[in-house]
């Protein structure tokens, strides 16, 4: 056989091997269905597969799983996932009542190439329902979730751990949406914190919301830079080493001027929407930064800038602990967590004389 031809027949050959998955694509519905837990592309109902499916595919644009037996099943990749790159696909790990039924573990993967979980460039594509563990690459990887596209994100009710960064972006993005996720703590609740950071937004992000999640026990809790116009709101944020928010502009900062177990005031730009936080260092280092743990209230700054959030008896606060707060403008762009106040216990109160204020009842 001549050389040209072997090298034409071998080449058609890899062709066909390779791509002898995508003729087994679904061309009906919009649903691919993950069936085993391979981490092979070329096998039939792999998440690799079914990620190359919806990618190449028109109709196809929703992941779901199926992974028998029932319960929580773990795929441990061998090599990176394919790059999500359908407009407004959907990974969907939910299955009946059970919020996750799938981990994706990089374990098992070797080498110093940057690899991700999963990496999403098509527009508007959500993510929910997933656990996502154990990839630690540097540079470029390591994410659980890493966004390369521009604009239109959903991640929403996943569990990340165990990684370098629970989620990061690429570049400048629009329209990101951050809810109901834990990040740092596995599906038990035991701590498992990504390294460098829970939500580490490296370029602007604008149009964003971040509500609702738990982040906790990671390099850090929220990093944003420079630029960015997102609303962060009603997260539990502890025992993060760095800081719970991290960035180095956005609204000013709230500053609380008295806090008790009755009531908690403070100052900030008005018009602003200051969430009141505990702050509580259970089970963290003591050098923790100071952070919201427990969310327990939000009050709109008057027109002269005072704002006063009264604690009830169905939302207590611990007097061991501190209280925390951060300010909203316009409902959509955040600043940082002011600096963590002790708390007054006003169930041992007793009169005395004293320059400051005893922050009782909001009397001094």
């Amino acid at each position: 056989m001549k050389p040209a031809k072997f090298f034409f027949l071998a080449g058609i050959l890899v062709w066909v091997a390779h791509y002898s998955a995508v003729a087994q694509c679904p061309t009906t519905g919009n649903s691919v269905v993950v069936m085993n837990t391979s981490s092979d592309i070329s096998v039939p109902n792999s998440f690799a597969w079914a990620i190359n499916c919806i990618n190449i595919t028109t109709p196809l644009t929703t992941i779901r799983f199926n992974i028998p037996p029932a319960g929580i099943n773990t795929i441990f990749l061998t090599a990176g996932l394919p790059v999500v790159t359908k407009p407004n696909a959907v990974i969907d790990g939910t299955v009946g009542p059970m919020t996750e039924s799938v981990i994706i573990d990089g374990t098992s993967i070797g080498g110093a190439a940057p690899v991700n979980g999963l990496v999403l460039s098509g527009s508007g594509i959500t993510v929910r329902g997933i656990q996502i563990r154990n990839f630690t690459n540097g540079s470029t990887g390591g994410h659980a979730i890493r966004i390369t596209g521009s604009t239109g994100y959903n991640i929403e009710d996943n569990f990340l751990y165990g990684n370098r960064i629970g989620i990061g972006t690429a570049f400048t993005n629009l329209n990101l949406n951050i809810t109901g996720n834990t990040i740092g703590l596995d599906d038990s609740g035991a701590p498992n914190g990504n390294s460098a950071g829970g939500i580490v937004l490296p370029a602007v992000v604008a149009g964003s919301n971040i509500s609702d999640n738990t982040i906790a026990h990671n390099g850090g809790g929220i990093s944003i830079t420079t630029g960015s116009n997102l609303r962060i709101s009603e997260n539990n944020m502890y025992c993060n080493v760095g800081a719970g928010i991290d960035r180095a502009d956005g609204p000013a900062v709230p500053i609380i001027t008295s806090a008790s177990t009755t009531v908690i005031s403070g100052t900030a730009t008005a018009g602003h929407l200051v969430e009141v936080f505990e702050h509580d260092l259970s089970n963290c280092p003591s050098t923790t930064a100071c952070q919201g743990r427990t969310f327990l209230g939000a009050v709109t700054a008057s027109a002269t800038g005072n704002w006063t959030l009264n604690i009830t008896a169905g939302n207590p606060v611990n007097p061991a602990n501190s209280v925390t707060a951060t300010a909203t403008q316009s409902g959509s762009n955040t600043s940082r967590f002011a600096t963590c106040r002790s708390i007054v216990d006003c169930s041992t109160f007793m009169v005395s004389i004293t320059e400051n204020p005893i922050d009782c009842n909001g009397d001094s």
